[in-house]
């Protein structure tokens, strides 16, 4: 009988395999992260420009 855990996660093995995964594709995450800051940065600069407030750029950039 499996206990509670491995019911709802799945087998331990299979958890390692998927961490194992996420680790290796952390870098790739990261950068993905950092360009995707840089692209709300412009859309919140862009907003400004254009005349909005900074609040109301903040709230569009949510």
């Amino acid at each position: 009988m499996k206990d509670n855990l491995t019911v709802l996660t799945g087998p331990i093995d299979k958890q390692r395999a998927e961490l194992e995964a996420l680790k290796r594709s952390m870098p790739m995450h990261i950068e993905f992260l950092a360009i995707q800051a840089q692209m709300i940065r412009a859309k919140y600069q862009a907003l400004v420009a254009q005349g909005f407030t900074e609040a109301q750029a903040l709230e569009l950039c949510k």
